[in-house]
């Protein structure tokens, strides 16, 4: 899939194609343009052509094919386009499909392109003007869970005590953020608190009676 940022003004692609009987059939299948001078020889031989012509929209379809897969390719949204049909293309010819940017806009991250189509005789049957809108999808970046990228976390219950302090501050040296909590004797915990932040971590304080199913609860969702 080319970007937008990788596209360049003077970009080419091109394409070829034996123009069949076949295809004539499938295109008055698809379409129901079954006008006489596509499939009727006799009635085409009584014309100015002579023979059956291709339906123009026919040859042109491979402009889509041209931008659908090679310029831009994946994920271009073909929006506008010009036509002059110049000249016939009859089953048997090889035409050429070509695509060159002339122009791009990165307001709207479109650009423009110059489609010309060529018979067999490398005369050119068909030009235009394409415009074609880029449709990137972010790329998506693993999710790295590497121990060193994870948050580390510690809970520690009574932390006003002396052994609880003192594992709080060592969990914090060690670059663990910290959720402390208390009982009844809240200002200690915030003084912990402070030399934690000044240690450079996070610290929440909670207020949690270990002795209750629901004060824990409730400190853990708090946490």
């Amino acid at each position: 899939m080319n970007t937008f940022e990788s596209i360049k003004i003077g970009d080419t692609a091109e394409l070829s194609h034996l123009m069949t009987e076949a295809d004539i059939e499938k295109f008055v299948e698809l379409t129901g343009d079954d006008n006489k001078l596509h499939i009727d020889a006799g009635f085409a031989s009584k014309t100015v052509f002579k023979k059956p012509v291709v339906h123009g929209m026919l040859g042109a379809s491979f402009i889509s094919t041209i931008i659908g897969t090679k310029l831009p390719g994946d994920g271009a949204l073909w929006y506008s386009q010009s036509f002059e049909f110049l000249r016939p293309v009859r089953v048997g010819d090889t035409i050429r499909v070509t695509a060159a940017v002339i122009e791009k806009n990165a307001r709207t991250k479109s650009i423009s392109l110059k489609t010309d189509i060529f018979n067999g005789s490398k005369q050119l049957v068909t030009t235009g003007i394409a415009k074609v809108k880029i449709i990137e999808i972010p790329e998506e970046k693993p999710e790295d869970n590497s121990p060193e990228l994870l948050p580390h976390v510690a809970f520690v219950a009574g932390a006003v005590g002396g052994i609880g302090r003192e594992t709080a501050l060592r969990l914090a040296k060690d670059g663990f953020d910290l959720v402390i909590t208390y009982n009844r004797k809240k200002a200690p915990a915030l003084l912990l608190q402070k030399e934690i932040t000044a240690l450079g971590r996070k610290c929440l304080v909670v207020q949690c009676d270990v002795s209750s199913k629901q004060s824990v609860e409730e400190a853990v969702a708090t946490a």
